[in-house]
């Protein structure tokens, strides 16, 4: 890759010149409570606060690249020396219902999570230009990057676990999951977020053996 040419050594100049030095201090914290109603009913909840801060790629990749550590979206991305750590207040309620037969244990919960990290439209021109003339020089298509940014968001949704004996050596359990996602800077869904998803098993159990069957969904 050529970083003469001049979008390219703008951003090396850029970042090669900034003071990279970060330190984050963050604070993470757990409540739980559970009740226990009867024999067969419990009810739970919990309150938290969690963080996360930028991994290297999203605060230190100053050209743009694919190497996002897992994305693979097949977009180009940027790094931002200024991002914040995550922080995230979430508060989660349930209960579980139990006899010799079933389990069934929901949990609802709601995430509010400030200076949330994504990528958005980036304001840089020289990485714009970049992009804009590699596509020129390769004949290829390649979407304008993105920049990782810090922006305001929101996931909330459920979580099912599940457990049914059907006899003395079978059952079936399993997990259904659902989160919505959102931004709460803008009117848009946050990127990436699991659809709609269950995993649902087959068991069966004798002595020593066990064997399972499963399916995602």
């Amino acid at each position: 890759m050529n970083l003469t040419i001049p979008p390219a050594a703008a951003l090396r100049d850029e970042f090669n010149s900034a003071d990279r030095s970060r330190n984050d201090d963050n604070i993470d914290w757990v409540v739980k409570s559970q009740y226990e109603a009867t024999d067969t009913l419990s009810f739970y909840a919990g309150l938290s606060r969690k963080t996360r801060s930028a991994s290297y790629q999203e605060r230190y990749l100053w050209l743009p690249l694919e190497a996002t550590a897992g994305l693979a979206d097949m977009r180009t991305y940027t790094g931002n020396l200024d991002l914040k750590p995550e922080v995230s207040h979430e508060v989660e309620f349930g209960f579980d219902v139990r006899n010799d037969r079933f389990i069934i244990s929901p949990r609802f919960f709601f995430r509010k999570i400030g200076d949330y990290i994504q990528g958005t439209a980036p304001a840089n021109m020289p990485a714009l230009m970049f992009v804009e003339m590699m596509n020129a020089m390769n004949g290829t298509t390649n979407p304008s990057p993105l920049e990782f940014n810090n922006v305001d968001a929101r996931l909330y949704g459920a979580d099912l676990d599940f457990k049914y004996v059907i006899s003395n050596h079978w059952s079936v359990s399993g997990v259904l999951s659902y989160v919505r996602g959102e931004r709460e800077d803008i009117d848009d869904n946050l990127y990436r977020i699991a659809p709609l998803n269950a995993l649902v098993a087959l068991n069966y159990e004798s002595g020593n053996w066990s064997l399972t069957l499963d399916s995602q969904l």
